[in-house]
């Protein structure tokens, strides 16, 4: 499966938005049969994306939306997608959880 990837940026900073995306929350159900009220990305196909938040070497954060969440973060790490999805070096990757509460 090959993830795909989108990007929020904050105001004044310049966002890939490779599709229209809408935060919505959802039930999510974990392994240990608990269910969490989640904020995730659904495009116009309705298909859904998490959030995962990239801290750059730079010391900044941005949030891309990954379609799978245990591969996306880590994708997103790799040396040879720099140019074309993330622009430069990350230093951690991971998950962003929000919740609707």
């Amino acid at each position: 499966m090959t993830p795909h990837f989108g990007c929020l940026a904050p105001q004044g900073y310049h966002a890939h938005i490779y599709f229209n995306s809408t935060l919505e929350t959802v039930d999510y159900d974990g392994d240990d049969g608990t269910s969490t009220p989640l904020l995730l990305a659904f495009d116009s196909a309705g298909d859904f994306y998490f959030l995962a938040a990239c801290v750059y070497e730079g010391s900044y954060t941005k949030i891309f939306l990954v379609k799978d969440p245990n591969t996306g973060p880590t994708t997103l790490m790799r040396e040879d997608l720099r140019e074309t999805i993330t622009g430069q070096a990350i230093k951690e990757c991971g998950l962003l959880y929000l919740s609707s509460y």
